[in-house]
């Protein structure tokens, strides 16, 4: 019998970066889903993974070899601290029908690996509980600086306003109801060349170009939110069937501008951007944590796509349209 768990990607509108350090952001579930199938098999207790990352195995008493799977590890061995299963021997594989750098495929596929182990297990965790063990997934993957906000997506699966809290450290998110303007769509292009930036030396970047070292005071957290939150509200009073295309791709404009101006952009998002506007894009910003092989985000009319995508492919970088999911 296969049992099988399946969580959406993301795409981050706004607050990349700066939700961090405790702005809000937008953040969005986009399909396809990403899977992964489990069967009891095996001859030794444990996992044993087969993913477009490689193989690996792994178990609560042994390390596996490969590093891209070490989150899966993590996520495994929380599940197992729940009391909810023993260990037993496992065959999991992992699949997409895409894979695009920014879109949380880390969060994505722990949220699935732990949703076909409770459906393995026949158990069932809270929203809070799969949601906190996918985190540790995500601080192994990225770093104790993980906001959060792509594990909270993948298991929530709709569309969230998203803020980190300190002292204690919390995630407040609520269900945000957005839109594309009429005739509007998005764009994810992805500048993968061969080398991409790790998400923990951006992030470790972003704070260093606000003079931050070790974690931000209150007034250091103040000061960055304030050069963005005017950007996300003007975007959100424009994400509905109503708003205008013009503003929202500003708003994508600016938040970009910051963005680029802290570090976090790369030579590959501003050509994929360069292409967009000359092929009639409204808005494009990078989404994820940007630098070398970033994703980049294109807002444009319904016209204007398959040239953007076309133009995109000629210069070598992959593009597609995406859709809001889970409204």
């Amino acid at each position: 019998m296969v049992f099988v768990g399946n969580a959406f990607r993301k795409a981050i509108f706004f607050g990349e970066h700066y939700v961090v350090h405790g702005s809000g952001a937008l953040v969005a579930p986009i399909a396809p889903k990403t899977v992964v199938e489990i069967k009891k098999g095996g001859a030794i207790e444990g996992v044993e993974i087969n993913s477009e990352l490689g193989n690996d195995f792994f178990s609560s008493k042994v390390a596996g070899k490969n590093a891209s799977l070490a989150n899966m590890r993590a996520v495994y061995v929380e599940f197992l601290k729940t009391g909810k299963a023993v260990e037993i021997p496992l065959l999991a594989r992992f699949g997409c029908e895409v894979s695009q750098k920014g879109t949380g495929m880390s969060a994505s596929f722990a949220a699935s690996f732990l949703l076909a182990l409770c459906a393995a297990h026949g158990k069932r965790l809270s929203k809070d509980a799969l949601f906190g063990i996918v985190q540790k997934g995500e601080e192994v993957a990225h770093g104790a600086a993980a906001s959060g906000i792509d594990a909270r997506v993948a298991i929530e699966g709709k569309p969230l306003l998203f803020r980190k809290r300190f002292s204690p450290v919390s995630y407040e998110f609520k269900v945000a109801k957005v839109a594309l303007p009429s005739g509007a769509r998005m764009l994810v292009c992805d500048t993968f060349a061969g080398v991409r930036s790790g998400t923990r030396r951006l992030v470790e970047e972003f704070a260093k170009s606000h003079g931050l070292e070790g974690e931000a005071s209150a007034s250091q957290r103040e000061r960055i939110a304030s050069e963005f939150e005017p950007i996300l509200k003007k975007a959100l009073e424009n994400l509905n069937a109503r708003g205008s295309i013009v503003e929202l791709g500003s708003c994508m404009n600016a938040n970009h501008g910051l963005l680029a101006a802290h570090g976090v952009s790369s030579v590959g998002i501003e050509k994929c951007r360069e292409i967009a506007f000359a092929h009639g894009a409204f808005g494009a910003k990078l989404t994820g944590a940007g630098g070398e092989g970033g994703a980049v985000l294109v807002l444009c009319e319904e016209k204007a796509a398959a040239r953007i995508i076309e133009g995109m492919k000629d210069a070598g970088f992959k593009a597609g349209e995406i859709r809001i999911a889970g409204k």
